[in-house]
């Protein structure tokens, strides 16, 4: 039994419009992901903490509730959960330090003022030279959150936080840079 080998035609044309179609879509996923502060949502989790320093921020919908989460060093380790529904941080500065190569490289972001609407964050440690709150509460119940603290408003300034998560509905880094360095 034989066999015919048939070669099929190719379009050139067409073959350059559907890929300039393509490229202009993926070129618009990117721009609305790099314009929206997606891009900067890479997670760095299984490495230790994520330093924040901040100058002020001004916050409403503020509540802190007592967890347990995961760590690179430990699982179930004690945190205070921070929500705020909306802020607004001045001179914000988020870095983390990694250890590459037997060199120490950190990477670091700046911006101000950067909004930020539905945070949510596990901390083990946080510094401040203020903390004010307006109408807060403090809550004592059975269950699965047996603590919490609540108020409408907060201003923390002159703050150093060790989080171990973060997660924000929308945000906003105008003015946002990039830096990754050797500090060693």
């Amino acid at each position: 039994m034989s066999y015919a080998v048939t070669t099929g035609t190719f379009s050139r044309r067409r073959f350059w419009v559907t890929f300039g179609i393509s490229m202009a879509v993926l070129g618009a996923m990117l721009f609305v992901m790099m314009s929206q502060g997606i891009a900067l949502a890479a997670p760095l989790a299984g490495i230790g903490g994520v330093m924040l320093e901040f100058d002020r921020l001004e916050g409403t919908g503020f509540q802190m509730l007592p967890v347990t989460n995961d760590t690179d060093k430990a699982a179930g380790v004690p945190m205070a959960r921070a929500k705020i529904d909306h802020l607004v941080i001045t001179n914000l500065h988020l870095y983390k330090d990694l250890n590459v190569g037997g060199k120490t490289v950190r990477v670091s972001i700046t911006a101000s003022p950067v909004e930020i609407s539905g945070l949510v964050q596990d901390m083990t440690y946080q510094e401040a030279g203020s903390i004010s709150f307006n109408q807060q509460t403090v809550d004592e119940q059975r269950g699965s959150s047996p603590l919490s603290m609540t108020a409408p408003d907060v201003v923390i300034e002159d703050a150093r936080i060790v989080a171990h998560y973060l997660f924000q509905n929308k945000a906003k880094l105008p003015g946002m840079k990039l830096e990754v360095k050797v500090i060693d």
